[in-house]
């Protein structure tokens, strides 16, 4: 599989907005987001040596509204001239929400919408926690807006890169440990987290306090790969890019759902194991997960496709090497880039089928000089290119099939 390079994603200045809320308002915040505060997104210790842009030439779509079809925790709506955001606590609990309200500024709010928090437009800056935000908005082209980061060491895109070596990118800190005071001298219009951390969240009632909204957007939530790169669409709402994201969504779901369809066909399915033990203790993803979504439309089989979780099942060794020494793949080892530095964990991987068999693969083909991985800054709201890469693993007879674009890997390749 020859080298997909990643080349830089289009950054526009966006309109931004400020978010005013009272001390009352955000407590409320904070009990709605309780539930988000375990499972951050992954560390980026994987980021790409350059951003990607898949070549997404479509023609305007008419009109701009926003229609969710595969995203679980956030919901869209349009009533008496003002456009609604709903972030659910949690995809199986729908009964508390964070609300929002989208509005140009000067605009009035009719006085039902008193429990919401207003979110004026245009927004012009953004800081944001993980490196899967900067992914959403360089494909929302957008990027340019970003005036803080956390780790930005671990960034990948170009243009952010650039921007942080001179100075016009701040960081900003951890999401459980904010730098307030940096964050205050940006003065961002709009502060993305994937979660509220409930222990330090009097730091970020300070920002409200000072005029800055926060907003969660929960991607890591989502059982589907498709449900975690709509999250796209909550960012473009925010930014007035609704339009041209549908347009580059579109694509991408229509790219998918055809890879799927093709892999959908195979007659033979390969067994699958995911993941790397730490410390004797597996995490394995449940049957009800995005991974365990993705093995199923790559035409794979995996052991755990009927465990009902959408999170990680926390195994034992012993219950995970019995499957090990029979299945044909092994993908997704840590941050590992060679047989030897698995072996070095641990000595009975040696006893892995896949191991034997030359058959392991990692998601860390593109890696920046800090470990900074392509695969969580532009895999989760591109799922095709992972969906194309697993489809080249697993079914390399099916290589030829594939669409021109989608025959070389973008983010695995083999361990050895």
């Amino acid at each position: 599989m020859k080298e997909r390079k990643l080349i830089p994603l289009r950054g526009v200045k966006p309109a931004v907005s400020l978010l005013r809320k009272s001390r009352a308002l955000f407590s409320i915040l904070l009990t709605y987001t309780v539930l988000f505060l375990s499972a951050c997104t992954k560390p980026s210790s994987d980021v790409p040596k350059t951003s990607y842009q898949q070549n997404l030439d479509l023609s305007r779509s008419e009109g701009s509204a926003i229609q969710i079809r595969h995203a679980k925790g956030f919901q869209i709506d349009y009533e008496d001239g003002l456009t609604l955001l709903k972030i659910y606590n949690g995809i199986q609990d729908r009964a508390d929400t964070l609300k929002y309200v989208i509005v140009k500024k000067g605009q009035a709010i009719p006085p039902k919408y008193h429990d919401y928090y207003v979110v004026h437009t245009p927004i012009r800056r953004v800081t944001v926690f993980s490196t899967t935000n900067i992914g959403m908005l360089s494909l929302a082209e957008s990027e340019d807006a970003i005036v803080g980061v956390s780790n930005p060491k671990v960034v990948n895109t170009p243009s952010v890169v650039e921007r942080i070596k001179n100075g016009e990118i701040a960081d900003v800190g951890h999401a459980y440990s904010p730098n307030v005071e940096i964050l205050l001298e940006k003065s961002p219009d709009l502060v993305i987290l994937t979660a509220l951390p409930a222990a330090k969240f009097a730091q970020y009632q300070t920002l409200i306090d000072a005029g800055v909204p926060v907003v969660v957007c929960a991607a890591w939530l989502e059982n589907s790969p498709l449900g975690r790169a709509e999250w796209v669409k909550l960012l473009a709402v925010l930014l007035g890019k609704e339009t041209l994201v549908n347009e580059k969504f579109a694509r991408i779901e229509m790219q998918y759902q055809r890879l799927a369809s093709l892999a959908d066909s195979v007659q033979a399915r390969p067994t699958v194991l995911p993941g790397l033990a730490y410390k004797d203790s597996w995490s394995i993803p449940g049957g009800d997960s995005y991974v365990a979504q993705f093995l199923k439309d790559a035409g794979a089989d995996y052991y755990w496709k009927n465990k009902k979780v959408t999170g990680s099942l926390k195994l034992d060794f012993e219950a995970v090497y019995p499957v090990a020494l029979t299945a044909d793949f092994w993908i997704n080892p840590g941050t590992a880039k060679s047989i030897e530095e698995l072996l070095a964990k641990d000595t009975r991987f040696r006893e892995f089928a896949p191991v034997q068999k030359e058959r392991v693969f990692n998601n860390n083909k593109q890696l920046n000089p800090f470990g900074g991985n392509a695969y969580w800054e532009f895999g989760v709201v591109q799922p095709q290119l992972i969906l194309a890469d697993l489809i080249q693993i697993f079914h390399p007879e099916l290589i030829s099939e594939l669409p021109e674009a989608f025959r070389e890997s973008t983010f695995y390749q083999q361990i050895k």
